[in-house]
């Protein structure tokens, strides 16, 4: 019992010894002044639109990226300068009365108080018409009706990437309870997967992300699969009510992008697709601002209606 209590003691001893030791020290952790991020994506015959933003330090807590409403933002094509105004209700940075186009090149200009100018240039791709499109026909794969088809066009000598998409316009018409036609609108999009296995991407399954190196300067046939019966299925079944009538249009776009573009969006998609997987190699996302971080790039678009 005596043992017991001397070390019972003891113990209480080294505790209050210890903890007489303890030190508290505060660290500086060094906050570097942040970056000026640049999100810009010119679409031929749209209007420019940029978003600017700041860069946070790796523990700030706070995941809202405000714009920058106080920059001078301007773009240039054959050296006229257009200003673009901060559009307070978007965030973003506008010029409403000119348009993007094809072939032309576009440089942005930045200036934010206390930072140093950041000037990037890029040209806008040539719209790449589509040939054909073709249903081939239906075929089961892993349990799903998956429709077979093809997509042609004639790629221009030079490097040049594509992306490739599809979607629905589901229209819907039907009387409300007073009697009035209701007309509702939605978009669906239409997942497709390339047959040939070089072109397949896992970590991008809503569009066809692809360069011409296999096929440079040639006419090219890229075949796919979409899923279920996106292009052919019958929106107004018999069995359906006679009042409920539902009008479907199929679209395929065959967009051509810089290699701004391309090298963006396969990074950033590959990033996401292993975030949270502690054994995935860290991904880089492209970066072409100069003195700041984010994107400015182009892409022109061929839009195919099927039906």
């Amino acid at each position: 019992m005596k043992l017991t209590t001397n070390c019972s003691k003891l113990l209480l001893i080294l505790t209050a010894f210890l903890s007489a030791c303890e030190t508290v020290v505060d660290i500086d952790i060094p906050f570097e002044k942040p970056l000026i991020t640049i999100n810009s994506i010119l679409e031929d015959s749209e209007n420019p639109i940029v978003r600017l933003t700041f860069s946070k330090h790796i523990l700030d807590n706070n995941y809202i990226y405000d714009p920058i409403a106080n920059a001078t933002v301007t773009i240039r094509k054959d050296l006229v300068d257009h200003d673009l105004v901060f559009d307070q209700s978007a965030g973003n940075y506008i010029n409403q009365s000119i348009y993007i186009e094809p072939g032309s090149t576009y440089t942005l200009t930045i200036d934010v108080p206390n930072y140093e100018r950041i000037e990037v240039t890029e040209t806008v791709p040539q719209v790449v018409p589509i040939i054909s499109f073709t249903v081939n026909g239906t075929t089961e794969m892993d349990y799903y009706t998956r429709e077979d088809v093809s997509l042609v066009f004639q790629d221009p000598v030079g490097e040049n990437f594509y992306e490739i998409s599809a979607y629905n316009v589901m229209t819907y018409r039907y009387p409300n309870q007073i009697g009035e036609i209701v007309e509702h609108r939605t978009e669906q999009t239409i997942y497709l997967t390339p047959k040939n296995p070089v072109y397949q991407r896992e970590y991008s399954s809503n569009t066809l992300l692809f360069n011409d190196r296999l096929f440079d300067g040639s006419q090219f046939e890229m075949e796919m699969f979409s899923a279920g019966s996106s292009f052919t299925f019958n929106p107004n079944p018999g069995h359906v009510n006679p009042d409920f009538e539902v009008e479907v249009e199929s679209y395929i776009i065959l967009k051509s992008v810089s290699r701004s573009y391309y090298l963006y969006q396969t990074t950033f998609n590959l990033q996401r697709w292993t975030d949270g997987d502690p054994f995935a190699q860290p991904v880089q996302v492209y970066n072409n601002i100069p003195k700041g971080l984010g994107v400015f790039a182009t892409q022109a678009s061929y839009v195919y209606r099927v039906r």
